[in-house]
């Protein structure tokens, strides 16, 4: 038996989300996600059927590289539904879940 490991990009800075939807789709499916850090902007999109008969994981990971691990990160989420909330003063190097508000969209 062979363990392989790969530990390329263990030390670079990093930002995940789980997001569940409440008026939207149950996976968030169609959400737009955008971070913000220290004037970058990162965008990611959650998407499902990525296979015949399998799945991929839900959760989206932004790669922040070499920034500060202590830099606070701020999201806006653009719900499906057409709901759009901003999430502020996240910590990089975890797995936030962000849970759509029930509040009516504009």
């Amino acid at each position: 038996p062979v363990l392989l490991r790969n530990n390329v990009g263990q030390d670079a800075t990093w930002i995940g989300f789980q997001l569940e939807g409440t008026k939207s789709n149950r996976d968030a499916i169609g959400a737009k996600l955008i971070v913000s850090l220290r004037g970058s902007k990162l965008v990611r999109w959650i998407t499902g059927g990525s296979s015949f008969l399998a799945s991929h994981d839900k959760r989206v990971l932004f790669g922040l590289g070499s920034r500060n691990p202590f830099d606070p990160v701020s999201l806006e989420v653009r719900w499906p539904s057409g709901l759009t909330e901003t999430v502020s003063g996240l910590r990089p190097n975890r797995y936030h879940r962000i849970v759509e508000a029930k509040t009516s969209a504009n």
